[in-house]
Order: C-alpha cells, then structure tokens, then sequence
C-alpha cells in the first residue's frame, strides 16, 4: 500500500485545504440533515396526505435508484467539465428540489423534491467532495473523510433535532427551510471558495511546502495526463475483484445505517418510548458519534483502512443487536442510535477512503465512480426494507435482528477483501514530476 506522507503531521492541511474540508463538513450536514429529517419528515406528510409511511419511504428508495443513475452521468460530466462545475451543477439542482419538497402540496411533489434531493446530496457529497479531498489530500484521505464525515453527525442534530422541533411544534415547511437556507449558503461559498486542485488555489496537495511552486504544477500536470490516460476503465473495474467485494460490502453496511437511522425515532416510538425519548433518541447520542467518527479518521491513518472498517462493522452490528434487544429501555435505544450513527459516518468515509488506499490519486476516478454506482444501488433498498420490516414487525424488534444479519454478511464480504495497492504510485510520480 502506499506509504509516502506529505506534510509535517496528518492535521496540517493548511488554510485553503480547511476550507476545502468545512466545506465537505457542510455538505454533509445538509445532506445528512435532510436523511435524518426523514424521521419527522415522511410521518408529517404522510398524515397531511392522508397516506402511509411506507408509501413516502418508497420516494427515498426511488432517490437512491436515480443517484445510481446519476452517478454514472454526472461522474462522465465531472470528467469533461471538471468537479468544480459539476459541484455547482449539482448544488443548484439539489437545492431547487429542497424548495420543491418543502412547499410539497401532494404526493408528487413530494416524491419530485425528495428524490432531487437525495439524488443531489448523493454527488455533492460523495462524488464532488470525494474527488476534491483525493486531490488536495492523497496521502491524507483518511484524516479528511474522518472530519468532513462529522457532518454526519451535525447532519442528525440538525434533522431530528433543530428540524424536528420546528416541523413537530410549527409546521413542516418552516422546519425544512432550515435546511433549504443550509444548502443555498453551501452553494454561495462552493461558487466562491473551491479549486479543484490545491495548485489551482497557490496551494499543495497534503499541504506539502517542501515543493516548489514549479514543482506543484508539474506534478498537477502529470495528475491531469495520467487521469486522461488510466488504464482502469469501467470494464476492467467490473472485473476486479476488490471493486466488487468493497461495493458490496460497504453497500449492505449502508443500506442497514441509513435506512435505521431515517426511522429511528418511529422505531423508538413502538418499542414503547414518548415521543420527547424518541426524539432524543437522534439528538443525545451525537457527542458519541461525533468521537467516532473522528477516532475513525484517525485508526484509518494509523492501522490502515481494511482494518478499521471491520471495526466499523462490528460496531454496526452491536447496535442492531442492542436495539432489538433493549431497545425498549433509554439507554438502549440511545446506544442503538450512538452506535449506528457511528457505522453510517464511518461506512461513508470509507468508500472513498479505501477506494483512494487502493488505487491512489491517479487512478482514483474511474473505480470510485464504479464502487459508489454499486454502493448506492445497494444502500437505496434500506429506507423501504427496514420501513417495511418495521410495519410487519410493528416493534421493529424482529426487524434489527434481520437488519444485523444483513450487516454481519457484509463484514464477511469485507474479510475476504484484498488489501493490495492496485493503482500507480504517486512517490514514484512524484519524483519524476520534480527531476
């Protein structure tokens, strides 16, 4: 695996490259914000509509087919255009569906907006933002997932709590203009603020001062030649291995994650809690998850990222089994919460953080785009599979045992992962590019 580090310590990313990294984090928290929102979200509407809850999770199920799809488009207009255009496009159009949903006066608009907006949040997030940090932060992705993925965490605080309060004690529109205000303050400073490359931004990659100027063009030059020229296409990535093996592992990881933490607080209702219990349920345990995450970055940069994902696994599995358990009793339910808060943070950190261990800076942008497409198309069943298991369930208890057997076969998917460097190595290039 690649081992060369740049800078003088894993945290210093310098100026510009933290406001790459606050960006990301923002990202994540509207993102996240309006997923988690979910809990509060789908119940309003679907009793102003006069529907069922299920009905409504099957719009953030159809949200994450059209992320699949759109992933595969946007991730060919990201390579003609460049991310920093495509971060615009996708900023815009996330934001309009935001507006769309919050003003939602049937059905249909309801689906339109959610499904923009899960769809948008999908390559804000983890198509843009993933390509930006492998190119400011080859050699210190793990550290850079491990705080924009934070985000995650104020992303739940900000859905089930600040949202949730609002939409419960106000209304359903006032409560999403929270974050319909988020996601246009995001666009501004995105349009402001972002380079594609650390070079473009009088910056380097890893924050690294011990090249020249000279010599951080070179190297941005031969980054640009070497993407355009790859030999990883989207054939050979669909017959590797690893590609396979990590797309559906960390798929069925996050298709469990996401879809208990958008029905948390129903799930915390008919185990028995009021609903003040329920909604503290996605709000207490975010100190909690918040250590995890970053305790994430960090063991990825330290015992590498294979190893600490197995840990993320093992979390998420002990969380399900606390919540069909003792999901009945408070602690419970907020270290059920705590803990799956944690597997989705760090299951989405290390999509892109393996992705970029495996393959590096240069090849990093064909099997991403491969992984996430295959991630996403996994991970989407969840809100309607663990809605559905909830209902038939009707105490979800039966439902968290299932859902802990699905992640327990991703994990032995994970296992049998190879941990092996596939990509070319940037030390070696990077040399070249200063000779």
């Amino acid at each position: 695996m690649e081992t060369r580090k740049r800078g003088d310590a894993k945290w210093n990313f310098g100026a510009k490259g933290w406001v790459i990294i606050i960006l990301g984090l923002l990202a994540y928290v509207v993102y996240m914000g309006f997923d988690n929102g979910l809990n509060f979200i789908a119940p309003a509407y679907a009793a102003k509509f006069g529907v069922s809850q299920t009905f409504l999770m099957l719009f953030s199920t159809i949200g994450g087919w059209v992320s699949v799809a759109c992933i595969a488009l946007f991730g060919v207009i990201q390579k003609k255009v460049g991310v920093k255009r495509t971060l615009m496009i996708s900023l815009i159009l996330g934001l309009v569906g935001a507006v769309i949903w919050a003003f939602a006066q049937n059905s249909a608009m309801y689906g339109i907006g959610c499904i923009l907006v899960k769809a948008m949040g999908t390559i804000y997030t983890m198509v843009s933002f993933s390509e930006l940090g492998s190119n400011w932060f080859p050699t210190k992705k793990g550290s850079y997932m491990g705080i924009i993925t934070v985000g995650v965490v104020f992303g739940g605080l900000v859905g089930n709590g600040l949202m949730g309060s609002v939409i419960t004690k106000v209304g359903i529109t006032q409560g999403m203009m929270i974050l319909v205000i988020l996601n246009l303050i995001l666009l501004v400073l995105c349009g402001i603020l972002v380079k594609a490359h650390p070079e473009e931004a009088g910056a380097y990659p890893d924050n690294d001062k011990n090249m020249t100027p000279e010599q951080a063009q070179a190297l941005l030059a031969k980054v640009k030649e070497y993407q355009a020229t790859s030999e990883w296409t989207v054939a050979k990535c669909l017959r590797n291995k690893t590609v396979w093996l990590t797309a559906i592992s960390i798929g069925l990881l996050l298709c469990i994650a996401q879809g208990v933490m958008a029905q948390l607080v129903p799930a915390a209702i008919s185990f028995g809690h009021n609903p003040v219990i329920a909604q503290l349920a996605g709000i207490v345990p975010a100190p909690f998850a918040l250590i995890g995450t970053l305790i994430a970055g960090m063991l990825d940069q330290k015992i590498g990222t294979k190893k600490v994902t197995i840990i993320i696994f093992c979390v998420g599995i002990i969380s399900l089994l606390i919540g069909a358990i003792a999901g009945g009793a408070v602690p419970g339910i907020f270290a059920c919460a705590a803990c799956t808060a944690m597997a989705v943070s760090g299951g989405n950190n290390m999509v892109m953080s393996y992705t970029a261990s495996v393959f590096g800076r240069f090849d990093f942008s064909t099997p991403y785009m491969v992984i996430l497409f295959i991630v996403q198309l996994i991970s989407s069943f969840g809100y309607i599979l663990v809605s559905g298991l909830g209902e038939a369930s009707s105490t979800y208890k039966l439902c968290f045992f299932v859902c802990a057997g699905i992640v327990l076969l991703g994990l032995i998917f994970w296992i049998f992962n190879p941990d092996k460097f596939l990509g070319r190595t940037e030390a070696g290039d990077a040399k070249e590019a200063e000779a």
